[in-house]
């Protein structure tokens, strides 16, 4: 999944992801609208992720050089509106956001079964 074009695009996981779009909006009882409820939600799974890091390497890692400003009280305003955007659609729609929540969970033991085998490649 991740060899790159010439371009340096990542054409077979851009493949991949395209196929399991399309199987999802097949599948009975899925829509459009379904898969993106479920696209949201897993986006703001990973902005949450990615200001927690922030978080954490601003503490564990005061030295190291930032070479974009990140003022504070946007991250948290980033934290709190992923927690609360994955909430509030939680309670709209319990079963599609536990689904994108167990795919968002499936993420990092998968990743890591492909970098124990060897199939991430290099990079």
């Amino acid at each position: 999944l991740a060899r790159l074009s010439r371009w340096q695009t990542p054409w077979v996981a851009l493949w991949a992801q395209g196929a399991v779009s399309i199987v999802l909006c097949w599948l009975p009882g899925n829509s459009l609208s379904a898969l993106m409820s479920g696209f949201g939600v897993a986006s703001w799974v990973y902005y949450l992720g990615t200001a927690l890091a922030l978080l954490k390497l601003r503490g564990s890692q005061p030295d190291w050089a930032r070479p974009y400003r990140a003022p504070m009280a946007c991250v948290w305003a980033c934290v709190a509106a992923s927690v609360l955007l994955v909430a509030s659609t939680f309670f709209s729609q319990p079963l599609p956001t536990l689904m994108a929540l167990c795919c968002c969970g499936l993420a990092w033991p998968a990743r890591w079964a492909l970098a124990a085998c060897g199939c991430l490649g290099k990079g």
